[in-house]
């Protein structure tokens, strides 16, 4: 089975639980209003993409690529992170709630999240090197071997390291 390969695309308003996206790479697409809850995206690959008011509850990211990815107000609860494709893994949350995902593992150097809810989320061996955290809420997040070089979480909230 080939993959398909879409740039510059705008999706808008899909489920798809009842629309499966098509297996392939996404290259400088929009998703907007869309749901991924409790779907697989094994093996996609996204690159310079942004994701607008998505559900992404639950869904599997096994070997995903996410390369330079930009959330905004999106529900990730429960997503592994961990699990996606490490290999230029780059992604920017914006008003997203994040919580009980998981980053175990993942090289987060100068990332960016402002106003993420990201409670009870693993940062287990994340290194966050010259990181950005603007007034998040980290209520029950498990920072455990975290390199936190450099990170800013001044305007942060609720977290215990």
């Amino acid at each position: 089975m080939s993959s398909a390969y879409f740039v510059d695309q705008v999706f808008e308003n899909i489920i798809y639980s009842e629309t499966p996206l098509q297996l392939g790479e996404y290259e400088q697409c929009s998703f907007e209003g869309c749901s991924f809850a409790n779907i697989s995206l094994s093996s996609m690959q996204f690159t310079d993409c942004s994701f607008i008011n998505c559900d992404f509850s639950m869904a599997n990211l096994d070997k995903t690529s996410l390369r330079n990815i930009q959330f905004k107000y999106c529900k990730l609860v429960g997503v592994h992170f961990d699990v996606c494709n490490p290999f230029l893994f780059e992604i920017h949350c914006d008003h997203c709630n994040l919580q009980l995902a998981s980053f175990y593992g993942r090289n987060m150097k100068q990332a960016a999240f402002t106003h993420c809810i990201l409670q009870e989320t693993d940062f287990t061996n994340v290194d966050f090197t010259k990181s950005i955290f603007t007034e998040c809420d980290f209520s029950g997040a498990v920072f455990d071997n975290t390199n936190m070089e450099q990170a800013d979480f001044s305007s942060s909230y609720n977290y215990t390291i």
